[in-house]
């Protein structure tokens, strides 16, 4: 499990975990249990392109969430509001939500003290393995956020250059993505 530190109140603590759910494991009674402080938002690992890409949307979202201009009620379904590029909550679930043909999921949670993380990530590996490989971009996912986020080939071949990997390439433009979302607000 990745944490990073925001600072201080609602958004003090960003939890970052890769599962690896066990058969049959349904998130909804998680995702309702953590609905407010701590609050977790569970995505397809297949659509996550890095750390860097839900450091920026966890950053943003915070940011909105102190000026007052968050869209949602709920700190982590800004945080995925952000990750999706999406206006809507129902969208931003839609493109990047959790399904029950997911084969791994990212957790996301945003927690005020690592007491109520420490909480939050007990009932996270009761569903299932913890594999926080599944929060990397690697080959395998790059065609299917390359789709998802409507990344060009042509936009990969500038990229490439200056990062010098595709999955780097592909990660930046993601994050690009994420930031100027926040101009559509």
């Amino acid at each position: 499990m990745r944490v990073a530190n925001l600072g201080k109140g609602l958004f003090a603590l960003l939890l970052m975990a890769g599962l690896r759910p066990k058969t049959g494991a349904d998130p909804r009674p998680l995702l309702g249990k953590y609905s407010q402080s701590p609050s977790l938002q569970i995505l397809d690992a297949c659509f996550v392109a890095g750390e860097a890409h839900l450091m920026t949307a966890a950053v943003l979202a915070k940011k909105s969430w102190e000026a007052g201009e968050n869209v949602s009620r709920i700190p982590a379904n800004e945080v995925l509001l952000y990750a999706s590029s999406k206006r809507q909550i129902r969208e931003a679930i839609e493109f990047m939500g959790v399904r029950e043909s997911s084969s791994g999921w990212v957790a996301v949670a945003v927690c005020e003290s690592e007491t109520q993380m420490g909480c939050l990530v007990q009932d996270l590996l009761a569903m299932g393995t913890e594999d926080d490989s599944l929060i990397d971009l690697d080959e395998s996912k790059c065609p299917g956020v390359e789709s998802k986020f409507g990344i060009s080939e042509d936009e990969i071949s500038c990229a490439l250059p200056l990062v010098g990997s595709r999955e780097m390439a592909i990660s930046t433009l993601v994050v690009e993505r994420v930031s100027i979302s926040d101009l559509y607000r």
